[in-house]
């Protein structure tokens, strides 16, 4: 069920500031609530009203019950550590049994709808027999159930008590402030909720507020704004003849369902229907709270209903006859007569000037059509309706001109800026004609596309504000005019002008090939970059040692497919990163090619280790070799071995900490040994003299 039907408060703001130092309060808060509780404090007791916030939990709460706990939080303005704890119910709150519903039933329709949906076999909502709509109410049944519970809980105090939703504690104390906590009874999962309240505590249902009415015989709309805060679940719309004797305009409370986060939800609505036109009706909003109260009457609002027009008459077609008689059509709905007074034709030059009445006489109110002798070329025509109300209502203005087919001249002068946004501003010469009606835009990409006009009718001004994407690859746009007349004659349209944009694009990044690394360096090669903007190349280079990019050089863009540099000022056996950024001609750069690394070849050989001594341990059978080496930068030591004519090839590997190694060894067997240095950075030492044992 949608939490704004439900209605109910969560956790006060307070609760969550003192959370941090009280560790029920705290706990409280980690846990999602699964279910909705507000409080109702007064002077002797504190009222709690709950809400399941789903089906499965409502489910959970009639089978299980529920417990109230109730936690001390604050006594005497003083923080209470730790929070006392007392468990206000030891038998689980449920709906009542169902042979107990049958007084209430008689009594409280809301009462009737709960107990058949807590406990009917079926619930039906009424809708059409269809397969389709069959499915539907099979799949929907359960959420009904649950909407329809809690729906009329909201509605009855009586009906909350029978349904397990509501319980009141007597045993408050004036001079403290608790933490209500609702929970499942005998629940693993802690389902819970939680309020936070003392009887000391501010509890004042609001006035309804903005209330306004709309008096349209045969309907009065009603609207006020919406309790955002949750006080109330339903409303009652009161009416009075009198201004003094309200009564209901419904047996049914109203419950409206518009969404809370836009404009439009904004404001409850309703609406009222009456029998007699010219009465004054007052009308008055109260709200209903989910404890069953009856909230403060709104301001009262008044008004006397008035039959007016259902619709605007508009001109649908005028024509010029033989010797200058003018002839206009309008359209209203015949249904639209008894209302009306009748009907002025007016006139004026221009659509926003004053206008003059051409008929001598107020037109009867079944006339659709007038003619009269008109000499002046333009004219605009207006029809105004008098309505028997007293409201009067004007069409919107036709134009009727005299023919005309000579196209007035081409605009000159076009001026167009644009700002770094991409906001174009266009500016050209008025045109001199006096019937000149307006002007169109057009706009192109390319000085060879066809113009796309922007206008959607011709605009009266000499200026043009445009919006361009400044972001696009796009370089330029170009410009036109075109002055349109009061007969829609266009004139040629003007050369175009071509406006070059501001440059907020990257340039692609360049594409670097393999490296190389030689005794002379590094040599990078790149791929140009794809943007044809690019003027310059900037080479970075990162060593090891540090985290800063260097900027090595500049390469200027020619028209070469490759372009390369060679970096012969590293350190040799140093591996270093190497980056290109691409720059354009607005000093725009590319985001950095894709790291490369690269290292200047050190062939130099390194001296070989220098052999200590060897022992052997003839009751295990082992050798052990020892020697010393000074190098740094040593990754790890290579072990060669061969025994007796053997090849000495690899045989084991070992870390750069280690000095010493030791191997199995069998009698009647000589072993030759050789270790060589693996460098960090590459670099090559010298195999070690051999070293022979004869065992």
């Amino acid at each position: 069920m949608d939490k704004r039907i439900i209605r109910i408060l969560y956790v006060t703001t307070f609760l969550v500031q003192i959370a941090s130092v009280f560790s029920v309060a705290q706990d409280s808060l980690h846990v999602e609530d699964q279910i909705a509780v507000l409080g109702n404090p007064s002077s002797d007791s504190i009222t709690l009203r709950w809400a399941p916030l789903n089906f499965e939990t409502w489910q959970k709460g009639n089978n299980l019950g529920y417990i109230i706990k109730r936690y001390t939080i604050i006594r005497d303005s003083s923080v209470i550590l730790p929070a006392e704890l007392q468990i206000l119910n030891r038998v689980p709150i449920q709906p009542k049994a169902l042979d107990d519903w049958e007084s209430l039933v008689k009594k409280d329709k809301y009462a009737a709808i709960a107990a058949q949906a807590i406990y009917g076999d079926r619930f039906d909502v009424n809708l059409s027999e269809s397969d389709i709509m069959t499915i539907v109410n099979k799949s929907k049944e359960q959420e009904q159930r649950y909407s329809f519970a809690l729906f009329c809980a909201d509605m009855s105090a009586t009906t909350a008590i029978a349904s397990g939703l509501w319980y009141t504690d007597r045993s408050i104390k004036k001079n403290e402030k608790y933490l209500y906590r609702v929970e499942l009874f005998n629940e693993s999962d802690s389902i819970r909720g939680s309020v936070f309240i003392g009887s000391n505590d501010s509890y004042q249902l609001p006035k309804p507020k903005e209330l306004k009415a709309d008096f349209k015989f045969p309907l009065v709309s009603i609207q006020w704004e919406k309790d955002v805060f949750g006080y109330y679940t339903a409303y009652r719309i009161e009416r009075s003849t009198d201004g003094s004797s309200f009564e209901t305009v419904s047996d049914n409370p109203l419950v409206t369902l518009s969404p809370g986060k836009t404009d439009q939800g904004r404001y409850e609505y309703a609406s009222d229907s009456i029998s007699i036109i010219g009465a004054e009706y007052h009308y008055r909003v109260r709200g209903i709270s989910p404890f069953g109260e009856l909230g403060p009457p709104s301001e009262v609002v008044k008004g006397k209903s008035t039959k007016s027009l259902s619709a605007v008459p508009f001109i649908t077609e005028g024509e010029v006859l033989n010797n200058g008689v003018v002839r206009l059509i309008w359209e209203l709905s015949e249904e639209e007569n008894s209302s009306i007074k009748g009907f002025a034709l007016e006139r004026a030059d221009k659509a926003k000037d004053e206008y003059n009445v051409v008929s001598k006489e107020l037109l009867p109110a079944t006339n659709r059509t007038f003619e009269y002798v008109e000499t002046n070329q333009i004219n605009y025509y207006r029809i105004r309706t008098f309505v028997l109300n007293g409201d009067e209502h004007v069409s919107p203005p036709y134009l009727l001109q005299l023919i005309d087919s000579i196209a007035p001249l081409t605009p000159v002068d076009l001026q167009i800026k644009v700002d770094e946004f991409g906001n174009v501003q266009l500016n050209w010469k008025e045109n001199s004609e006096p019937d000149i009606f307006g002007y169109r835009v057009y706009r192109s990409n390319f000085s060879d596309e066809e113009l796309v006009m922007l206008t959607g009718s011709p605009i009266s001004t000499t200026s043009f504000a445009d919006k361009v994407n400044v972001n696009a690859l796009q370089e330029s746009v170009f410009y036109s005019i075109a002055a349109v007349d009061r007969n829609q004659n266009e004139s040629i349209i003007s050369s175009r002008v071509k406006l070059v944009l501001p440059d907020k694009i990257k340039p692609q990044p360049p594409v670097f090939l393999p490296v190389k690394g030689s005794e002379s360096g590094v040599s990078l090669r790149w791929l140009p970059s794809g943007s044809a903007d690019v003027v310059r190349y900037d080479v970075y280079r990162k060593t090891s040692r540090s985290d800063n990019w260097i900027r090595l050089k500049i390469v200027e863009t020619t028209t070469d497919s490759v372009f390369q540099y060679m970096d012969s000022h590293s350190e040799s056996g140093e591996a270093n990163a190497y980056t290109v950024v691409a720059v354009d001609d607005a000093g725009l750069e590319s985001e950095p090619a894709a790291p490369v690394r690269g290292i200047k070849i050190d062939n130099a050989l390194r001296p070989a280790i220098t052999w200590k001594d060897y022992t052997i341990n003839k009751e295990e059978k082992t050798l052990t070799l020892h020697w010393v080496y000074q190098a740094e930068e040593v990754t790890e030591f290579r072990i060669y071995r061969s025994v007796d004519s053997g090849v000495l090839s690899l045989y084991r590997t070992i870390e750069a900490t280690t000095n010493y190694f030791t191997d199995k060894i069998f009698s009647a067997k000589q072993y030759n040994y050789a270790v060589l240095p693996v460098f960090k950075n590459g670099a090559k030492a010298k195999m070690s003299e051999l070293i022979k044992v004869n065992y």
